[in-house]
């Protein structure tokens, strides 16, 4: 029998000394740099759960390692699943493109995120999930934040200490098969989203939420199998890695199982969550709402709830058999067919209001166009599991559908499908692979995206006006990103791109006024107009060798300090950097022959700039209205081609350096005459 927490609330231990680890030293190499795990005063660490609720690491697991600079490296554990101690070796050598600020000391963050951000002042900036992934008998890989910090920057010795604590249920119910589990506080405390932590060397660490960008929920991702027991004495237990918190007014679990039915559990006393703690939470027996799932629908009805408790009358029959009788008795409709459904066909619901929730006998294949548009009233759908299309504005303006369960065989669903629907999460099915045109644009509280691993394309406007939605972590299998697919996402901060990505199209992120960093995958060939558009908080972005132009790609980007420009453009296309009011500092590499208009005019902050030698043309209004350029470097033997005011209202003083023997060439040539008394001999 396994050993598990006996206590409501409990310390999370493992066994590990000092020496354990110094054991590894010969097994991972010579090569530098290399760390070692500790664990909390020789008690714990973090990836998952043993039979003993001791934790242990798994094989590969990535830490983010910031060593005597704040870069963000990126580090692999070198132990075997299972160890309670071991090293960790850099994965990359590769030299981050932005300025680093050197520290005292050395951090570690688990897990790894390319987003995570070392403050000088000794705390990391990072985003913690609104989902994880259910784990048998433990939480998930990547769901336990962790932290370490030496204490000196020669120390390499990292003890890492948990963030957070664990809220742990235990679920019995029969027939009951769990699809998720969502953590809610009666008062609205935030459970995810952009955070700090201060690790203290030899203290504990402290977790903060930032001003913005939180959100209230934190849900529990458990797939399509983990059916739970089904009485108290076999409850099935499950684990949430929970941010230190006080529920002021307790707080409310929803489960949600694999047919799409909902069950609510609420604890309306004062719930506190402490870091490293475990809240073991008494058994408790799940009962599905709407349908029983050992009684499914029969193949010849529709069943429905209605806000007033009358008959719903459909819009149209339109649904594969002809109607027989349509009653509603004890708190539930039924609609019977002279057959069997198999399909809710065009505009079948359409402006039906006072519908509340249906459910479609299995055999349905496809919802057609306009099914349900416009039902304001409709908030729980269930699905079968033979549905495979879902059309042409299905749901669109289903303003209290917050939630529903897409079946895995389900491979289209067509344009703006779910528009302007309040869905606060979704998880995309195992088989699709294309979303469509505005499928979830204008979903307005969808805070949490579980992509299909098949997924290839993203499609125009797909999560335009998304605005609660915070992360975003794309399929390795995603090629595409449609124009405007994350237009005016206002609370979007992080995005982890996939190396097969190989194009994202014009204003695919355009408003996107959370977004911090990007790090473009070097595989990207296309990059639209106006990709990262007036992102106003974007301070540093990377663009991958694979790209040779684009256009007005971070134009009115305000906070834009760096700019990591890749060997092998041509051409800086028009309007690129313009109004980039805080670029510093920008290398133009060595082949670009274009510099388009307005690619970096209103760049107040830019002091000095270097043409290379292969620029043969500078179009109108380049660099208007840098009001700090002093320096301009030509290194062209002859002017490019110029255009009208192409250094207009620079700094006062400003020089144009060029090669020995050309002044007379430059201050003559067409559009550079205006700069005459400018031009001088390079330094």
């Amino acid at each position: 029998m396994k050993k598990w927490l006996l206590l409501a609330v409990v310390g999370l231990m493992s066994a590990c000394s000092k020496s354990d680890i110094e054991e590894v030293n010969t097994s991972i190499g010579s090569e530098s740099p290399i760390f070692y795990a500790s664990l909390e005063g020789s008690d714990e660490t973090r990836t998952y759960l043993d039979e003993n609720a001791y934790m242990r690491w798994t094989a590969d697991d990535r830490v983010t390692i910031f060593f005597g600079e704040n870069y963000n490296r990126e580090f692999a554990f070198t132990g075997k699943t299972g160890a309670t101690s071991g090293g960790f070796k850099q994965v990359s050598t590769d030299d981050p493109f932005y300025t680093a600020v050197t520290m005292s000391a050395n951090y570690a963050l688990y897990p790894y995120a390319a987003d995570v951000v070392l403050e000088p002042a000794g705390y990391l900036e990072f985003s913690f999930p609104a989902t994880q992934s259910y784990a048998e008998d433990s939480f998930g890989l990547n769901a336990n934040t962790m932290v370490a910090v030496t204490k000196t920057v020669d120390d390499r010795f990292l003890q890492f200490k948990n963030v957070c604590g664990y809220l742990k249920l235990n679920l019995y119910g029969a027939n009951v098969t769990v699809k998720s589990i969502t953590l809610t506080g009666n008062n609205e405390e935030p459970l995810a989203g952009a955070a700090t932590v201060t690790p203290t060397y030899g203290g504990n660490p402290t977790m903060a939420w930032a001003a913005s960008g939180t959100t209230t929920s934190l849900t529990l991702d458990c797939g399509d199998d983990v059916k739970i027991g089904a009485t108290e004495a076999e409850a099935t237990p499950f684990w949430l890695v929970v941010p230190p918190t006080t529920f002021t007014k307790g707080f409310t679990v929803t489960i949600t199982d694999t047919a799409g039915n909902t069950f609510t559990k609420s604890s309306t006393s004062k719930q506190t969550i402490t870091r490293n703690i475990s809240k073991n939470m008494p058994a408790f027996e799940v009962v599905t709402t709407v349908s029983d799932p050992s009684s499914p629908v029969p193949s010849n009805q529709i069943w429905y709830t209605s806000t007033d408790g009358k008959i719903v009358t459909p819009y149209r029959d339109n649904f594969g058999a002809y109607f027989v009788s349509n009653t509603y008795t004890n708190g539930k409709g039924v609609l019977t067919f002279d057959g069997a459904v198999t399909t809710i066909g065009w505009t079948a619901f359409y402006e039906c209001t006072s519908l509340a929730s249906i459910m479609i006998p299995e055999g349905v294949t496809s919802i057609g166009q306009e099914a349900f548009r416009d039902c304001h009233s409709l908030n729980q759908v269930i699905l079968p599991s033979s549905l495979n299309t879902i059309g042409y504005m299905a749901f669109e303006d289903c303003e209290s559908l917050n939630s529903i369960y897409l079946p895995k065989n389900l491979t289209e669903i067509e344009t703006y499908a779910f528009s302007s629907c309040a869905l606060k999460t979704i998880t995309l099915p195992e088989n699709l692979t294309s979303i469509d045109t505005g499928v979830f644009g204008g979903c307005s509280s969808l805070s949490s995206i579980t992509f299909s691993g098949k997924l290839l394309e993203i499609g125009g406007e797909a999560f335009k006006n998304c605005t609660a939605l915070q992360s975003i972590s794309f399929p390795e299998s995603l090629i595409s990103i449609g124009g405007g697919a994350f237009y005016q996402c206002t609370s979007l901060q992080s995005i982890s791109f996939p190396k097969s990505l190989t194009k994202i199209g014009e204003g695919a992120f355009e408003f996107c006024t959370s977004l911090k960093s990007i790090i473009l995958p070097t595989g990207l060939t296309t990059l639209g107009s106006g990709a990262f558009a007036y992102c106003d908080a974007l301070t540093a972005i990377t663009l991958p060798p694979t790209l040779t132009t684009y256009s007005e790609v971070c134009c009115g980007c305000s906070s834009l300090i760096s700019v990591n420009l890749s060997q092998g453009i041509k051409t800086i296309s028009g309007g690129a950097f313009d109004g980039c009011y805080s670029l510093q500092n920008v290398v133009i590499p060595e082949g670009v022959t274009t510099i388009g208009s307005r690619a970096f005019r209103s760049c107040k902050s830019l002091a000095s700039i270097t043409l290379p030698e292969g620029v043969t043309s500078i179009e109108e209004m380049a660099f208007k209205n840098c009001s700090s350029l002093k320096s301009v470097y030509c290194k062209p033997t002859t002017p490019p081609k110029g255009g009208s005011s192409m250094f207009s209202n620079n700094a006062s003083g400003r020089k144009i350096y060029v090669p020995m023997g050309t002044v007379a060439t430059y201050r003559t040539a067409e559009y550079w005459r205006s700069y005459a008394s400018d031009i001088i001999l390079e330094e």
